[in-house]
């Protein structure tokens, strides 16, 4: 059985799109920052927005230098 969700699928595009829009408006603002401020203003609690959705980014193996 599926995970049911707080938010419906309209709301959760909302949220992407404004994050999308305040991080093009405001570009020295960090993506935290930005997830932050569209938590406020959708009126999301912090427990709900510290799930991050993102895909995974590999990390490097210690000890291998950025080139």
């Amino acid at each position: 059985m599926p995970a049911l969700r707080k938010y419906d699928q309209e709301t959760r595009d909302r949220a992407v799109r404004m994050y999308q829009d305040r991080r093009r408006d405001f570009p020295d603002e960090s993506a935290l920052q930005a997830r932050r401020r569209v938590g406020e203003l959708l009126d999301v609690k912090p427990e709900t927005r510290a799930t991050d959705h993102r895909p995974a980014t590999p990390r490097r193996p210690a000890g291998t230098a950025r080139r």
